[in-house]
């Protein structure tokens, strides 16, 4: 797969593994992670460390010093005017310090840089990084509160766990056949005319790496019997309608979101893929974890968490919890085109009411 991947310079533009450091610790020092709060978090979004594991992330060396590894990217650095300079350093993989847990796109971890003992490169993005500033000085032109982090939503994506994000047939035909996702994005994958095997061997490497199901995908909630079991027929009608509700209404989805003949008002970096294909490209546990904390899955995203699960959405679309109503949408979105086959994508348009003086959609959505 490695061999594919390079044969074609697709590291080149895209990140295959993150930035690692290796640091060292006085333990009890470090600044700690807001804990999970399983009222306002859902506990399938929380990373999960055994006891041994957090026991182990504890330990000392002869020095009285602990020793740890990130993977992620540096957000910044700050100078004390004394040469002392401190990264904060956004992790991308959740890690287990000194008894804490920080999670991916949670809080930064703070390191000292003379704490620091080995920097490995990423894999892969060169062109990514590049591309980044640049474009990122030409949105300030036009829109100067854009932010430094919007900006990665418009270069080419990382492919940091990639197998566990997308279908495996999917995948394939994309690599035989792309065609535009992001509409953000300031480039575009080449077709690169890849053999049967090349593209095989790519759906193989990234499915092996992230040691995702392969080649079949089993999930329940993409069979019939889940949305139209004779338990459900009742409740399934009112469901759809108050998910597809959601989906439609301006302080949701379609405020970034492409869905159907429907594309958002305002500057195209502020698009969205294309909602009623999303099931056709990612695996339903990655689209049920990217809909409820988006930043755990893409750090830097734009997209908002749109169902806390403390704050439930308006009730008037959906009665419900947030969990309830988040599942709807998840559901209604894994079915989009079973379910709404007497509905072509064509009446999308005419269901989005937009409030009245309603602003462009926010810059830098970066959503899935």
């Amino acid at each position: 797969g490695r061999d594919v991947l390079e044969k074609f310079n697709c590291v080149g533009c895209h990140t295959i593994d993150m930035e690692k450091w290796e640091f060292d610790y006085h333990p009890g020092k470090l600044e700690s992670p807001l804990p999970f709060d399983p009222a306002k978090e859902y506990a399938f979004v929380q990373p999960h460390f055994t006891p041994n594991e957090i026991e182990a992330s504890k330990k000392v060396d002869r020095r009285g010093l602990g020793h740890a590894v990130v993977s992620g990217m540096l957000m910044q650095e700050e100078d004390d005017g004394d040469g002392n300079i401190t990264s904060y350093f956004k992790p991308w993989v959740s890690v287990a310090i000194d008894g804490n847990i920080f999670r991916a796109g949670g809080q930064d971890v703070v390191i000292p840089n003379q704490a620091i003992t080995a920097k490995h490169p990423p894999y892969g993005g060169d062109l990514a990084r590049l591309l980044h500033p640049v474009v990122f000085e030409q949105e300030k032109k036009v829109n100067p509160n854009a932010k430094a982090s919007d900006a990665w939503g418009w270069v080419p994506p990382p492919l940091v766990n990639e197998g566990q994000k997308v279908r495996a047939e999917w995948l394939y035909e994309f690599l035989v056949q792309p065609y535009p996702i992001r509409p953000a994005t300031v480039l575009r994958m080449p077709k690169f005319n890849l053999s049967p095997a090349e593209s095989t061997a790519l759906v193989d490497y990234f499915a092996a790496k992230d040691n995702a199901q392969y080649p079949y995908e089993h999930d329940s909630r993409t069979w019939s019997e889940y949305t139209m079991s004779p338990a459900q027929l009742q409740a399934s009608s009112a469901k759809l309608d108050g998910a597809l509700k959601i989906v439609t209404d301006n302080n949701y989805c379609v405020k970034c979101h492409l869905v159907g003949d429907y594309v958002p008002p305002g500057s195209a970096s502020a698009l969205a893929p294309q909602l009623d294909r999303i099931a056709d490209r990612l695996r339903p546990d990655y689209l049920q974890k990217w809909i409820a904390h988006p930043p755990s899955l893409l750090p830097y995203t734009g997209m908002p968490v749109n169902f806390p699960a403390d704050k439930p959405a308006n009730q008037e679309l959906l009665k419900g919890t947030a969990e309830q109503q988040m599942q709807a949408v998840v559901d209604l979105l894994l079915n989009w085109s079973r379910l709404l086959k007497d509905q072509p994508s064509s009446s999308m348009k005419s269901r989005v009411k937009p409030p009245p003086g309603a602003a462009p959609a926010a810059t830098g959505a970066g959503g899935e």
